[in-house]
């Protein structure tokens, strides 16, 4: 039996308003120069849970080396499902815990515009696990905005959430729409203003996940 854990690396960029999928590319069979999530094997005498597994995997086989611990905060680990069968993996019957992680954006090649992620034909069932992963996210919508607060800065405007929000559930809301749905989230105002190239200042708001 394989037990393993994937991870998907999702990063909010906030200069260009666009949402980013970690995927590097293998350097080793199976699959060798295929994008893929990050995974690796759990090892039961090294990880004392899952958190410490999510840790020494991407820490261990990011390709820039750019990230160190300090950059894995377990508050930004989302477990979204598990998988197994025994056609996922040619190596044998595999079970896999699928995390998303929440990492600052970082300009490297191994980033990719989530929009764009369709069109690639990724390592084993990545392409599978990436639709599923969309398809929960899309039916639990305090998922998908607790996921926004994670991603978003300490601070962001409306529209922001909103963009970030629509980028995750894949489709465009009414503006009043949004609003409404936002009545209970008792957002604080900073009464500061993020300007503008055009039109007029946008209040910005403290992000409730990340006040000190």
């Amino acid at each position: 039996m394989i037990n393993t854990i994937d991870i998907i690396g999702l990063s909010w960029n906030s200069k260009n308003e666009k949402l980013y999928v970690y995927l590097p590319k293998r350097d080793k069979q199976p699959f060798e120069n295929y994008r893929a999530f990050l995974g690796g094997f759990i090892r039961e005498n090294e990880d004392s849970d899952l958190n410490d597994t999510i840790k020494r995997v991407f820490l261990t086989k990011q390709k820039d080396y750019s990230y160190n611990i300090e950059d894995l905060c377990e508050n930004n680990f989302e477990h979204i499902y598990t998988i197994g069968n025994n056609t996922r993996d040619i190596r044998g019957w595999s079970i896999s815990n699928v995390y998303i992680v929440v990492l600052d954006y970082k300009e490297s090649q191994d980033w990719m515009k989530i929009d764009e992620v369709d069109n690639w034909d990724l390592a084993f069932d990545h392409n599978e696990i990436f639709l599923r992963v969309r398809k929960k996210l899309k039916e639990t919508r305090n998922m998908l905005l607790s996921l926004c607060y994670k991603l978003l800065p300490k601070t962001f405007t409306l529209v922001e959430l909103q963009k970030c929000y629509e980028t995750l559930l894949q489709q465009e809301i009414a503006k009043k729409t949004f609003r409404r749905h936002l009545e209970d989230e008792n957002l604080k105002e900073t009464n500061e203003y993020h300007k503008k190239t055009h039109g007029r200042p946008a209040m910005l708001y403290f992000n409730p996940l990340k006040q000190e």
